[in-house]
């Protein structure tokens, strides 16, 4: 099949940015190995997707294990053998994080409308494969639903995350060729990330994960803020129609989220938080608060499995 350099390059800077965002991120859902793992590949027909790619040497405590997942095509115009004889090195990355189109690959394996390959080729289609060359290899045009779904991505899945009991796209890099330039595929795992509500802390102050306590200052975990308040105060914090009331507003949903990147399979990590929110309040923009203060409610929101 014909290969693309430039979208090969592009790809492993993208694996680049998704390890380091692994091990920033390490407490968020998919916790994956850093080191590689083995994986064997089947399919039927010959060919045609998705296939069965089966895992093993993959270490306990990862939220990947040893058997099969789906798998998808993510490089149309590399090679990558059925043969079950055959096994790569791989190395397990996290597409949240990576930008697009990842969000809208994980935005589609959770609208799918079609049949499989017609979400495989929407998938290709959102990595601007041209689709003469789909029906070329595979003698078709591409169809209706597969257009649909990828129009319906392409508009709408941009910085899309998922949330609990959805679908999360992994990037399966294979590191060594064989017959050639050798593809990466795309595996889909269940997501498990979890948040709790300001509601909930307030009422459970018994389950505050360690070192926070009720007593803990505000500012000593969000810096930009220069009040008095406690943790357990912030959580009580109102808001209003000013831009004192945003910031509390925003404080409200940020100390849940604290809490919960230090207990539960959250979105976000501890530093990210801090960082966001450090970052609107000294924007000293409404606007800017409370989309931040909205992004992080929603999380807060997704509750626990």
């Amino acid at each position: 099949m014909k290969t693309k350099k430039i979208a090969l390059a592009i790809l492993s800077v993208l694996m680049l940015f998704g390890l380091l965002m692994t091990t920033v991120n390490a407490t968020s859902f998919p916790n994956l190995p850093s080191e590689e793992v083995t994986m064997t590949l089947t399919g039927s027909p010959e060919g045609y997707w998705p296939g069965t790619a089966t895992l093993s040497s993959v270490p306990s405590g990862y939220d990947v294990q040893n058997g099969p997942y789906k798998a998808w095509c993510s490089q149309f115009y590399e090679y990558i053998s059925y043969a079950s004889i055959q096994s790569y090195q791989v190395t397990l990355v996290s597409s949240i994080g990576l930008g697009t189109p990842w969000d809208k690959i994980n935005y589609l394996l959770n609208h799918n409308t079609g049949q499989d390959m017609d979400l495989q080729v929407a998938i290709w289609l959102l990595f601007n494969v041209n689709p003469d060359d789909i029906k070329e290899e595979y003698g078709d045009q591409v169809s209706t639903d597969a257009q649909a779904m990828f129009n319906d991505a392409n508009s709408n899945g941009a910085g899309f995350v998922p949330s609990t009991g959805q679908l999360v796209a992994v990037n399966v890099v294979t590191e060594h060729s064989y017959q050639g330039d050798t593809q990466d595929l795309i595996i889909q795992l269940n997501c498990k990330f979890e948040g709790l509500t300001p509601g909930y802390w307030k009422n459970h102050q018994n389950k505050w994960p360690s070192p926070y306590t009720t007593e803990t200052s505000v500012n000593s975990e969000f810096t930009e803020y220069t009040g008095s308040a406690t943790l357990l105060q912030a959580l009580q914090f109102k808001g209003g129609s000013s831009i004192d009331g945003a910031k509390q507003i925003l404080l409200r949903a940020a100390v849940a989220a604290l809490l919960n990147s230090a207990s539960l399979e959250y979105p976000l990590t501890t530093d990210q938080i801090k960082n966001d929110v450090n970052a609107a309040l000294s924007s000293n923009s409404r606007g800017t608060i409370l989309t931040l203060a909205a992004e992080l409610d929603s999380y807060n929101n997704l509750g626990v499995s």
